[in-house]
């Protein structure tokens, strides 16, 4: 048995070694990969940004309603960043860059859209790939990436469809 502060003989000495030279190949993710808990209150929560961000939406009219969903789809695909899939993350910031600029400066609000759409539609798969490989948008917010399917495939169908104002307008 030893006594308290004299080292173990069993342990290699921290002595250094000439000619020792250790190399050490560390690969790293940005976000380790997590156990991502779904409950129904995740639903609700989608739908209620989801409501949120379609009111929103409406409040504004014509070409202006159009330019608005492009730009805020532009904004939202810098949240990829930071994400976990290192330098893939920036040709698909430029794709959905792309299908905002399309939809920015379309002729005819069919059209534009119609790219807007097909921007939420591309947001949302690569959402859905951040969770399959576990690794949410938010770190704090473990369902984050899996909410964000639900809200970028309902705007992905209600841009299809012509984002019509709910107010009528």
């Amino acid at each position: 048995m030893r006594r308290p502060g004299q080292p173990d003989p069993e342990l290699p000495s921290a002595e250094p070694c000439e000619g020792l030279r250790v190399e050490a190949q560390i690969q790293m993710s940005p976000r380790a990969p997590v156990s991502i808990p779904f409950h129904t209150s995740n639903v609700i929560s989608a739908l209620a940004q989801v409501g949120i961000g379609i009111t929103i939406s409406s409040l504004t009219q014509g070409v202006q309603r159009r330019q608005l969903n492009a730009i805020i789809l532009a904004c939202l695909a810098s949240t990829y960043l930071d994400a976990g899939f290192g330098l893939l993350e920036f040709p698909f910031i430029f794709v959905i860059g792309f299908c905002a600029y399309r939809g920015l400066r379309a002729k005819d609000d069919r059209t534009g859209y119609a790219m807007i759409g097909l921007g939420w539609f591309l947001h949302g798969a690569w959402d859905l790939a951040h969770h399959a490989r576990g690794w949410p948008m938010v770190a704090w917010w473990p369902a984050s990436s899996l909410e964000c399917v639900i809200i970028d495939a309902i705007l992905a169908v209600y841009f299809a469809t012509g984002a019509k104002s709910i107010f009528g307008r």
